[in-house]
């Protein structure tokens, strides 16, 4: 299926080279595919339905392009996407977005209030051994699952740990921020949860025991996830002692630079090193000059010493790079918005500009990195349920029969080279954590420049038969 939509510039978006509104629209929609469980009647994916309705905490988003689900990605995603809501919410309302947004953040909301067992946690519900040799779609998971196992319920694993309770929190802590006036009572629920994991996170200080995870995220830290989560709730909050915690407890057991005393300010924030995020959090509620500087430090280490591709798009490392670039970019808004405004932030400005255009096609090849948007998109990103194959096979059809849309795929090599196959992991890998931070630098780029979603998307598919069985007599 080859079939395409441009990006329509409207008068709202004139200012602008791309119509954010629509991309925008297509990022909800991704988040949509990903869902697990009972399908909402707000879901507006046509070939999707529910699947894994009996997981012993139903819901929750598929982390990939595979059908495991980790409670540490759910939280990292959510909380990103909460803060977009938080701090541009009026791009979205200009998107029209406003109720798919807030619908699919509380779809993943409430799955982490049922990962909290109270005195301890779901970190993962999956058999990554199966899912990771089995290729097909959510829907029919389970009838493979238990013809090959034997068992009507996939295994899920418990632990604590601080890194996971601390991020779980955070992310609670902006749902309660976004919802306290509109749901008093989903957001009272949601900061009961944040200040007990916090609580238990920040007692228990340790790293979990989940080795059912590690082959895929190895935590290494968690005194990042507690600074980050301590801000959160003093902002919703207000109270003082989450700030006193930063700065007594935290602070000084963040990570430094190699061989050195200075407070690290290179790489970037991902599922597992959410620091430079706790920073500017600490900035904008402190208001410290010493901590603003920082932030300015780990964005001039971003735009001038992380590796440029022409186009502008910042490459720091083969696996995901746009994720890391439009989270960086996310964070550079939010930096010129608050602590570096009445500054000139011109560089950071055209930082974060150039990683979401870029990512939309403003590259030399005009190669949109998501999925049904632009003229140019990836054809087959690395998706299970997207591509739909009936015979357990990568590549089984040729093309992937349905399309991803608004999924950010991860992106170019060092080069700037990109091959759109579905078994090239790198270039085309999707998950929660690549669209979350691009997802919430939408937000701003809808509030900076307006946009429209397209009237008529989801258009409905040239559908044929979505399961078949092939058989063979010998």
């Amino acid at each position: 299926r080859s079939r395409r939509f441009g990006a329509v510039v409207t008068a709202a978006d004139s200012n602008s080279k791309y119509n954010y509104g629509e991309a925008l629209q297509k990022s909800m929609f991704f988040y949509e595919v990903q869902q697990s469980g009972v399908k909402p009647d707000w879901n507006e994916v046509s070939w999707r339905s529910d699947c894994m309705t009996n997981d012993y905490v139903p819901g929750g988003w598929f982390d990939a392009g595979d059908h495991l689900k980790f409670t540490l990605t759910n939280a990292y995603s959510a909380a990103l996407l909460g803060w977009g809501l938080l701090n541009y919410g009026d791009g979205v309302d200009k998107a029209g977005q406003r109720t798919m947004y807030e619908n699919n953040l509380q779809f993943a909301l409430d799955y982490l209030v049922g990962c909290d067992q109270g005195d301890n946690i779901v970190y993962m519900i999956g058999e990554g051994s199966f899912d990771h040799v089995w290729w097909g779609s959510a829907e029919v998971y389970m009838d493979k699952y238990e013809l090959m196992k034997g068992e009507t319920q996939r295994p899920y694993y418990t632990c604590e740990d601080s890194c996971i309770e601390a991020d779980m929190a955070a992310a609670l802590a902006t749902g309660y921020l976004n919802f306290k006036d509109s749901q008093p009572e989903k957001a009272k629920e949601y900061l009961e949860h944040a200040v007990d994991l916090f609580d238990r996170a920040d007692k228990l200080r340790s790293i979990g025991d989940d080795p059912e995870e590690q082959s895929y995220y190895k935590i290494t830290t968690f005194y990042d996830d507690l600074f980050y989560a301590a801000n959160w709730l003093y902002m919703a909050t207000g109270e003082q002692k989450y700030l006193d915690l930063c700065k007594t407890d935290y602070i000084p057991n963040l990570g430094k630079e190699e061989q050195s005393s200075e407070m690290k300010y290179t790489w970037g924030m991902c599922w597992d090193d959410v620091m430079q995020g706790g920073l500017l959090l600490y900035a904008i509620n402190t208001n410290d000059s010493f901590y603003i500087g920082r932030i300015q430090k780990h964005l001039d280490y971003w735009t001038d010493s992380v590796k440029a591709l022409d186009g502008g798009a910042k490459w720091l490392t083969t696996w995901g790079c746009l994720r890391y670039a439009t989270t960086a970019g996310f964070l550079a808004s939010v930096a010129c918005d608050t602590v570096l405004k009445g500054t000139n932030t011109t560089k950071y400005q055209n930082f974060y500009e150039d990683q979401i255009n870029y990512c939309l096609g403003d590259n030399p090849d005009g190669q949109s990195f998501v999925v049904g948007y632009g003229d140019k998109s990836p054809q087959n990103p690395h998706h299970r349920t997207a591509h739909a194959s009936w015979k357990n096979a990568l590549d089984t059809p040729e093309t992937n029969r349905h399309i991803l849309y608004g999924a950010l795929v991860g992106g170019p090599n060092e080069d700037g080279s990109y091959e759109d196959d579905r078994q090239n992991y790198i270039n085309n890998e999707v998950a929660c954590d690549y669209n979350a931070g691009f997802t919430a630098l939408l937000c701003k780029m809808t509030d900076a420049y307006g946009g429209t979603p397209d009237p008529d998307f989801p258009e409905p598919e040239t559908r044929d038969r979505e399961f078949y069985v092939e058989t063979k007599l010998t």
